[in-house]
């Protein structure tokens, strides 16, 4: 899914990720098993260009 929320001079991403591993991470999770996540970027402009940007998984 994904989400644009246009407001003043700052534009909000939601975005939903996924993908399937293709090798075994330290963390516990093997190849082929699903990776879900859910993120957010925030981007303010000021006289046309990006002044700020922030990404949040």
């Amino acid at each position: 899914m994904l989400k644009i929320l246009y407001k003043d001079h700052k534009v909000t991403i939601d975005i939903d990720y996924s993908a399937i591993l293709s090798v075994d991470l330290p963390n516990g999770l093997k190849a082929d098993d699903a990776l879900e996540l859910k993120g957010k970027s925030v981007f303010e402009f000021e006289a046309g260009k990006i002044t700020y940007i922030v990404d949040i998984s």
